[in-house]
């Protein structure tokens, strides 16, 4: 059986090996066992970007050789300028996950004060709480009071009963009223702006009722709510729904699509919070970009010999993905074989979807010439030819021995990353 020293592999005349790698060295398990089959030469012809790109693959046992006509993409300058507007958004949308003196409501509290919600009283409520967070997106049923006969309270302490070591965010008790004085005027104000970041450290309750969906702050917390769910954050177990609101499939969607709402449809009592809530919207949807790219990390690190030529990954490539495009071409395949679109952004639901797509037969359908892969995601020499090597051997081996089980599961792996457009 060859060893790691015992294989070498070119590309463009360049040897790719021990010499230029920094951290692991590559598990090359895989070539050891096609040892035997890896004998010949082909020729594999894809995309990226607008190249297309002729490779020729040479087979000579430990000899492994790709040689074509891919010119790298300089996506440093791409790259760089990403990672500017980013910052800027952030600093617009004052997005942070630095939560100081934010209070929350005990469970104990909501199910004794009476009526309605407690007021702001720093005294009773509790910073830094430990135990489960719920923070509670609701519309206020008047301008005066979110809610004076005590409605959406009694559907709290229903809740509340079932979760007495918890805490409640809730805007009117945890947030000082009007008419506030100067030092309450500059917590509420460093405050605000914070509220996306209490989501994420916390599960969501909506509480749908009435216009709930037309009002611009409730649907930036209901988006944040499902995004949060959607992606793995320390303490997050989902959005619950009270009262007569149900799961709201048409937001997940909206989610995982990042569709932009019809601001001017939305309904806002303050017209100055209006560029805030839009600007943590995007800084948001930024977010779920970041959680697609790990989706095509997973993808990546699952092809052998990955750590040859994944040296210069750039997480800020997900910007110059086609988005909705990319999410569409995945989601319907993922839900084609019974994967629940609740899940398509849980960590290793790619791999789930590989292991189900190479059992059908359905791989067949999508043909190597036919591959564009994102210049974003392929834009080195190493990458570019490492792919064509495997898609080499695939070619070859499989015409010879369409057994090999795991040959066809990798196949499967790299239409999923050419599925990332």
């Amino acid at each position: 059986m060859a060893s790691f020293r015992d294989i070498y592999f070119f590309v463009n005349g360049q040897r790719l090996g021990p010499e230029n790698i920094i951290g692991a060295q590559p598990n090359l398990a895989f070539f050891e066992q096609l040892e035997q089959h890896l004998k010949g030469e082909c020729d594999v012809t894809f995309s990226v970007g607008k190249q297309q790109i002729v490779n020729k693959v040479i087979l000579n046992g430990s000899e492994l050789r790709v040689e074509n006509n891919f010119i790298p993409v300089d996506v440093e300058s791409y790259i760089e300028t990403e990672k500017k507007r980013v910052r800027q958004e952030q600093e617009r949308a004052r997005f942070t996950d630095k939560l100081l003196d934010v209070f929350f409501v005990p469970a104990e509290m909501l199910l004794t004060c009476g009526k309605t919600f407690p007021s702001f009283n720093p005294a009773k409520l509790v910073k830094d709480p430990q135990g489960p967070i719920f923070f509670v997106s609701h519309r206020w049923l008047s301008r005066e009071h979110p809610d004076p006969e005590g409605e959406h309270l009694m559907l709290l302490r229903q809740h509340a009963k079932y979760h007495q070591e918890a805490f409640y965010w809730i805007d009117y008790s945890c947030l000082p009223q009007e008419p506030r004085g100067p030092r309450e005027e500059e917590f509420f104000k460093q405050t605000l702006p914070k509220i996306a970041s209490i989501q994420s450290k916390s599960s969501t309750i909506v509480i749908g009722e009435d216009d709930y969906h037309r009002r611009m702050w409730c649907y930036l917390e209901h988006f944040t709510g499902v995004l949060f769910s959607q992606i793995h954050f320390e303490g997050l177990s989902g959005v619950d729904y009270l009262g007569t609101a149900s799961t709201d499939d048409s937001m997940l969607d909206k989610v995982q699509f990042l569709d932009e709402p019809v601001w001017d449809a939305l309904e806002v009592t303050k017209l100055s919070d209006i560029p805030g809530i839009q600007y943590n919207y995007r800084w948001l949807s930024n977010l779920a970009k970041f959680q697609l790219y790990d989706r095509f990390s997973e993808l990546r690190r699952a092809v052998p010999g990955h750590e040859i030529y994944s040296g210069s990954h750039y997480f800020q490539s997900a910007f110059g993905l086609q988005y909705k495009a990319t999410v569409e071409a995945l989601r319907a395949l993922f839900i084609e074989f019974g994967g629940d679109p609740y899940y398509f952004y849980k960590e290793n639901s790619l791999l789930w979807l590989a292991r189900r797509f190479s059992w059908s037969i359905f791989p067949d359908d999508y043909k190597i010439e036919d591959f564009r892969f994102s210049q974003y995601l392929f834009f080195s020499a190493d990458m570019v030819g490492w792919i064509a090597l495997l898609l080499g051997i695939i070619k070859m081996v499989n015409q010879r021995n369409s057994r090999i089980v795991n040959l066809r599961e990798l196949y499967c792996h790299i239409v999923l990353m050419s599925l990332f457009r």
